[in-house]
């Protein structure tokens, strides 16, 4: 077994960790395996890592043949005794039961450590934060973390293989920085457990505006700009997510500097207004239009029949802004294109005369809408 030690001298912990536990407390965890059977493959590297006075301190555990992994888990047993919590990325689901059923194998056990899985605050933000995939990898792009490893965990199975018959450094060196920027990386996406604060943001309603522009097929459309300020101060970073649907595309931009704005597709088209108190008019055939029975005293019998739900309406061709689905404001009236229709729009004009407190509760709409 090979030891190797590195020391990043200007790491300290970071408010993110400190929000987990007691740095002095956390050790960093992750393996590398020869496969995905916990009872068929071997471990046959451990990397961790822990805050110092003079820094980060990293440390793997390299077998140079599977007879040697019974050495790395002993090593890791022996060191873990001095922590109470093991940070990790998807270890809940992977390092940590594929490490306890080796020890099984040759009857040792480690002390229960209370894991601190990244991947857990990571899986709830894929859509808010338009996340490919829920890989370590995808959460340091998203970061701006850069690596040198260009390699995943599968790939270097094969190289371990080839190392353990050559011996070449080469080859060893990939197999090391590979768990070693896993293991340093913890360090940098701890970070990602601010966005979680997003679902609980307080918003204040700034401004609104009316963008015009033209699309990718140099189509001139409007979109409403809304402007609004939140109360999470420390996102490691700014960033766009948008939702789309057969109507247009929802954009929201979050910036580090306390301020949000939200592109909401203005429509213009024609849609309809249902009265709810429908059995107080009469549907009129001839004018495919609906009058109340007070005032239809003029009408003929044959020219009239009670009206329905479906048919007790008016129908306007304006400027509208989409809702979310079935979100509705109170003393506002609600478009759609057919009764049945689950989405709901409301006139351009009618917000626009909007005060702002009720500009606000569009706001938080738009708003909850991205994380639904």
């Amino acid at each position: 077994m090979k030891t190797f030690k590195y020391l990043y001298e200007n790491l300290k912990p970071s408010v993110y960790l400190n929000s987990l536990a007691r740095p002095d407390d956390i050790l960093f965890f992750d393996i590398e395996t020869t496969g995905l059977s916990r009872k068929k493959d071997n471990i046959f590297l451990i990397g961790t890592g822990y805050y110092s006075d003079n820094g980060l301190n990293i440390i793997q555990w390299f077998a140079e043949n599977e007879s040697e992994e019974i050495n790395v888990l002993e090593a890791l047993l022996e060191f873990a005794d001095s922590f109470t919590c093991l940070l990790n990325y998807n270890g809940n689901s992977f390092d940590i039961p594929f490490t306890l059923e080796r020890m099984n194998k040759y009857g040792i056990s480690m002390p229960p450590l209370n894991s601190i899985d990244i991947y857990t605050f990571v899986k709830p933000l894929k859509k808010i934060l338009s996340l490919h995939d829920l890989t370590l990898k995808s959460v340091e792009r998203f970061l701006n973390i850069k690596r040198d490893d260009e390699y995943s965990g599968g790939e270097l199975i094969s190289v371990y293989k080839s190392y353990t018959k050559k011996k070449s450094e080469k080859e060893l060196n990939l197999l090391l920085l590979h768990n070693k920027e896993d293991v340093l990386n913890l360090h940098y996406v701890t970070s990602i457990i601010e966005y979680n604060s997003l679902n609980d943001a307080k918003l204040q309603y700034d401004n609104c505006l009316i963008n015009e522009y033209y699309d990718y097929s140099n189509v001139r459309k409007k979109e409403l700009l809304l402007s609004g300020l939140h109360n999470s101060t420390t996102l490691p970073r700014s960033f766009n997510t948008f939702k789309s649907n057969e109507i247009g595309s929802f954009i929201m931009n979050y910036k580090t500097d306390s301020s949000l704005s939200i592109r909401v597709p203005i429509l213009q088209k024609t849609l309809n207004y249902y009265f709810e108190n429908y059995k107080d008019y009469y549907y009129l055939p001839n004018e495919k239009m609906c009058i109340l029975k007070s005032m239809a005293g003029g009408v003929k019998k044959e020219n009239r029949e009670n009206a329905t739900k479906e048919n007790c309406k008016i129908s306007l061709n304006d400027s509208f802004i989409p809702m979310p689905l079935n979100a509705v404001i109170k003393d506002i009236r609600i478009f759609k294109d057919s009764y049945k229709s689950k989405q709901h729009y409301i006139r351009l004009e009618d917000f626009l005369h909007l005060d702002k407190d009720n500009r606000s509760l569009f706001l938080k709409l738009y708003y909850d809408f991205f994380f639904v």
